[in-house]
């Protein structure tokens, strides 16, 4: 029986942490694979269809460091038995460091999920990019790098000197599909944010901008949390005297929002092919995102799938050129590109173990 052990920060509603969930439903499937997902601390769940084969661990204990919780890990890899049977992937920061020094005890690998520099410097500040330098020195400890887009590639071989492998990001398909809704024809159009409500992501000028323009019968949910809530608050009671921002706040099921909006938008300055944008891409939703990261890739502009735009100014047109567009019959059509199903990308991560003798 071989293991494979995906370490995460915490169980918390995020990207990263959805799509290490989606990887272990995938996983758990293989009749030869024991799964595990491993935390490092503990957070306020994770709200995800997770299969009941795989198992949850936390080294979070009473006292516990981070120098406690890498020799707990290191433990429990050496109780899995033979190292060459083990395979251990790490996302985020805390997770990939404890990763790259338990290396020796396993097959290693990192998944970088996104563009570093500017996800830490977003993040932190100007203080956020030595923190990026210092993740990037992580990766050569490592035995392999995934990254979700060409452009993740090049930036991880400029920075650390290292080749990486590209497998993109994906969604749980089959728990997903539950909450595909039929098309009918309504009287308003429903346009839906879903992410982190920070200077990252700009829900504040996606507010801004709904509003300078003025749609009859138009409606923008945003879904989500974060520090810029308060701001979002006051500017929509001094602005939106219609009600036509709607703030759900953070939402234990996004999906049934997602799936009856006409479209979804996702202005973020720096993205790793979002969750959010897959999953409204299944149910059958355009997209308007950012031309960052290799977003530009999800789209085919034929079938009206989607569109992006670089500068602010653009985004209206945007918006106005998906209104006019067709709508999707969303009770037959996933709108994702076939190189990001999720059978496709777990199975390219299998053959990474079976390459390496795992």
């Amino acid at each position: 029986m071989k293991n494979f052990c995906i370490l995460l920060p915490a169980p918390l509603p995020t990207g990263p942490i959805k799509g290490a969930y989606a990887l272990a439903n995938s996983l758990a499937k293989s009749p030869n694979l024991k799964v595990f997902i491993i935390f490092l601390k503990r957070g306020s769940g994770v709200n995800s269809f997770l299969d009941k084969r795989v198992k949850l661990i936390n080294l979070d204990t009473n006292k516990a460091t981070l120098i406690t919780k890498l020799f707990a890990y290191r433990t429990f890899l050496n109780n899995l038995g033979d190292k060459n049977n083990i395979t251990s992937l790490s996302m985020c920061f805390s997770a990939d460091l404890v990763n790259a020094i338990a290396s020796p005890n396993c097959f290693s690998i990192i998944s970088i999920r996104g563009n570093l520099i500017k996800n830490y410097f977003y993040e932190y500040g100007f203080f956020g990019i030595p923190l990026a330098f210092m993740h990037y020195r992580l990766i050569p400890f490592v035995d392999k790098v995934i990254a979700m887009t060409k452009e993740m590639k090049n930036q991880i071989k400029f920075f650390s000197m290292r080749d990486s492998i590209i497998i993109p990001n994906f969604i749980d398909e089959k728990y997903l599909e539950r909450f595909r809704v039929s098309f009918s024809k309504k009287d308003q159009f429903d346009i839906c944010f879903v992410g982190n409500l920070s200077t990252r992501k700009q829900p504040l000028f996606l507010i801004k901008t709904f509003l300078k323009m003025n749609l009859k019968n138009s409606y923008l949910h945003i879904i989500g949390d974060g520090p810029l809530i308060k701001k979002i608050k006051k500017f929509k009671n001094k602005y939106d005297h219609k009600n036509k921002v709607i703030l759900h706040g953070q939402l234990e099921n996004p999906y049934k929002t997602i799936a009856n909006s006409d479209l979804f938008i996702l202005p973020s300055l720096a993205e790793g092919i979002a969750r959010a944008s897959l999953e409204a891409l299944f149910f059958g939703t355009p997209c308007i995102l950012r031309a960052v990261d290799g977003n530009e890739k999800l789209f085919n502009e034929i079938n009206k799938t989607g569109t992006t735009f670089k500068k602010n100014n653009e985004l209206e047109y945007a918006i106005r050129k998906m209104i006019n567009s067709k709508r999707v019959n969303k009770s037959k059509y996933s709108l994702i590109p076939s190189e990001y199903s999720q059978s496709k990308c777990s199975n390219k991560l299998i053959e990474i173990i079976k390459i390496n003798g795992k």
